[in-house]
Formats: C-alpha cells, structure tokens, sequence
C-alpha cells in the first residue's frame, strides 16, 4: 500500500503548524499572556512538529540509497544550526521582553 501522499500531507500540515501561528501573532504586535501563548502558539506548533516528526518517518522508511541519505544528513544538520540560530535569537527578544 502507498503512503507517500499521506506522508507528505503530514510533512506540510506540520510545516505550516510549525510556522504559522507565531507569524500570525507576531504581525497582530500583540503580547501574549501566559494561557494565550499556551494555547495559540505552544501547542500548534508541538502539534506540527510531531506531524513533521511522523512524516518525515514515513518518507525517509522506503529510502535506501546512499545520496538521499547524505542529502537528508546534511539538511538536518543544516537545521539543526537554524534552530539553534532562532533560540538565541528568541532568548535575546525575551531578555528586552522582560525588561519592559
């Protein structure tokens, strides 16, 4: 049975979970308190993220070549950078927050 159509549904409902919410609340320049940002940003996007999570499991399970591997390695790691590029960046943005 062929699940690629599935897999890849998940993979972009989990990107689009992941980056959608924060930019929505982001361009309403509104802050949010604890109970919202719970339940308008922390929860999607550990919603999407576990979609992403399932997806890319379902992608990478029938791979066996060795180029999609080396691809796949490098773009990890590549966003594995990014991610820790973001959190630095979300520390600072939270730091001036709370010194308002």
């Amino acid at each position: 049975m062929k699940l690629a159509g599935l897999y890849y549904t998940l993979l972009v409902i989990g990107f689009l979970l992941v980056f959608v919410p924060p930019v929505t609340v982001i361009s309403m320049h509104k802050k949010l308190q604890k109970e919202e940002f719970t339940l308008q940003i922390f929860l999607p996007q550990l919603l999407g993220l576990l979609l992403l999570m399932g997806g890319m499991a379902g992608v990478t399970q029938q791979m066996t070549d060795e180029f999609s591997w080396k691809v796949l390695i490098t773009f990890s790691s590549a966003g594995a950078l990014f991610v820790s590029l973001v959190s630095a960046f979300q520390s600072v943005i939270l730091l001036r927050w709370r010194s308002d």
